[in-house]
């Protein structure tokens, strides 16, 4: 019938990106917002003109060390810093989308109470965080997947919090897993099938010191925890190969050259970035020049058209949308009507942002959700020659 049929990605775009950034090495917040406004918007920066990109970050609430940091609270007190008014708007603006977990222990100190005190602000001020990010060293143990030293999720444990996290309302969670192939929910590809068989093998070699790998090179997977809790957790991209342990600002050049921006386009696959741009302990420039240049490399490959870039929780809950999303097809008044599946209660009309479906007569074609026709736009030929429908991607605003 029309032959109908669901996008992969929005139009026109042959992949998905996005820059998961943890905050780990950032000392204020000027350099924070810098970095931001850089990716976020087109005005001028300390860096240069900005890509404006639709980048996201994310948070502690809390800190405890003496470093110079970032956090919500004070270290570890309920004060609010004098930043925590511009975080908050991060937050509500969609910018600030990923909780690094509650705080930075890198020095321990953590008790559930910490975590009772994020959830009690969480709701006081009506903060959405869909994604958690687990942090740091073997002193952090609020931590969630089944490493020996993760207690997040372990209900023996009084570190446990598993409970308080569900009343966040996170939906993904990143439980340490990094992978080295280019694009999850790829095509299929010679050089992914040989690195996944290299990574199976040496998980299943340190099974016991690892939590279970993921073998199908999906971007979500569900995962059962110590509390029996079943999660989505989703991997991160490390690099192209084991060589860069760690990933900053210095590690861009590695991490999103043009061979794997192409490999990446190639293969039709998304893929969650593994990086913290605001360590920069090797230049005191806020992105250096190399770095700099494959940023907008990046942005080049977005406004041509071919990588989508966006928040990691946006990426993840529209890929998430796109596996499980359900419509029939039916003809009224001349019209194809696609009508998608509402009984899902948890799905709403902005999870539906993007969604882009071939169509041979996009004139005559209709997307109803909720007994509500939906806007669209008709969108020409794309690289398989075919007419489209999308529902308009309101995009993020980087609040000025």
């Amino acid at each position: 019938m029309n032959n109908i049929k669901l996008r992969k990605f929005p139009f026109p775009y042959k992949c998905g990106l996005s820059i998961c950034s943890d905050l780990d090495g950032c000392e204020d917040i000027s350099k924070y917002i810098e970095i931001q406004k850089f990716l976020c918007t087109n005005s001028a920066t300390k860096i240069g003109e900005g890509i404006d990109l639709e980048v996201g970050n994310s948070f502690w609430f809390f800190r405890n060390s003496a470093k110079p940091g970032i956090s919500y609270f004070q270290n570890l007190s309920k004060k609010e810093t004098y930043y925590t008014p511009i975080l908050r708007e991060l937050i509500e603006a969609g910018i600030i989308d990923v909780i690094h977990t509650y705080g930075d222990f890198n020095n321990g100190g953590f008790e559930r109470k910490y975590a009772e005190i994020a959830l009690d602000e969480i709701k006081k001020k009506n903060l959405v965080i869909n994604t958690w990010v687990n942090h740091g060293n073997r002193l952090n143990v609020q931590n969630i997947g089944n490493l020996k030293w993760f207690n997040g999720d372990n209900k023996k444990s009084s570190y446990y919090h598993m409970d308080l996290v569900k009343e966040i309302g996170i939906k993904y969670f990143w439980i340490s897993q990094v992978t080295h192939l280019v694009g999850q929910d790829a095509k299929y590809s010679l050089n992914n099938l040989a690195k996944n068989q290299i990574q199976r093998g040496l998980a299943l070699k340190y099974w016991r010191k690892q939590i279970p790998p993921f073998f199908s090179n999906k971007l979500l997977e569900e995962v059962k925890l110590r509390d029996n809790s079943i999660i989505k957790a989703f991997m991160r991209f490390i690099n192209p190969w084991g060589k860069y342990s760690y990933t900053d600002i210095n590690n861009i050049p590695y991490q999103i050259n043009r061979t794997i921006l192409m490999e990446l386009i190639k293969n039709q696959g998304y893929l969650v970035l593994y990086t913290h741009l605001g360590n920069n302990s090797l230049n005191s420039t806020l992105i250096p020049e190399n770095s700099k240049k494959h940023l907008l490399e990046l942005a080049k490959e977005y406004y041509n058209g071919n990588i989508f870039i966006t928040t990691t929780t946006r990426l993840l809950n529209y890929n998430e949308v796109t596996n499980g999303i359900k419509f029939k097809i039916n003809i009224e008044n001349g019209f194809y009507v696609i009508i998608i599946d509402g009984s899902d209660p948890n799905l709403d009309k902005n999870m539906l942002e993007g969604i882009t479906l071939y169509t041979d007569e996009p004139e005559k074609t209709l997307v109803k959700f909720r007994d509500e026709i939906l806007i669209t736009q008709t969108n020409g030929k794309d690289f398989t020659g075919r007419f489209s429908i999308s529902i308009p991607w309101i995009k993020n605003e980087f609040p000025m």
